[in-house]
C-alpha cells in the first residue's frame, strides 16, 4: 500500500468513525509472533508493538484527563 492511499484510507475511517481492530504486541519478543500472523494473511486490524508499557499507560491517563 502506498503512503496516499494509506492516508485516504485513515481519513475515510476517522470521518465515518469507523472502529480499527488493533492487535497489540507486549515486546520486542513478540515480533516472531507478529511476522507469523502478518504473513499467514489472517491477521485482521493493525498490528502494534508496545515497546514501553509505561509510557502507554501515561499515554491513556492523559486521553482521559482531556475528555
Amino acid at each position: 500500500m502506498h503512503r496516499l492511499e494509506a492516508e485516504r484510507m485513515l481519513k475515510i475511517f476517522a470521518e465515518h468513525n469507523i472502529p480499527v481492530k488493533t492487535n497489540p504486541y507486549f515486546g520486542l519478543r513478540e515480533i516472531p509472533k507478529l511476522v507469523e500472523l502478518a504473513h499467514s494473511g489472517k491477521m485482521q486490524g493493525k498490528a502494534v508493538l508496545i515497546v514501553d508499557e509505561e509510557e502507554m499507560k501515561r499515554m491513556k491517563e492523559e486521553k482521559t484527563a482531556l475528555s
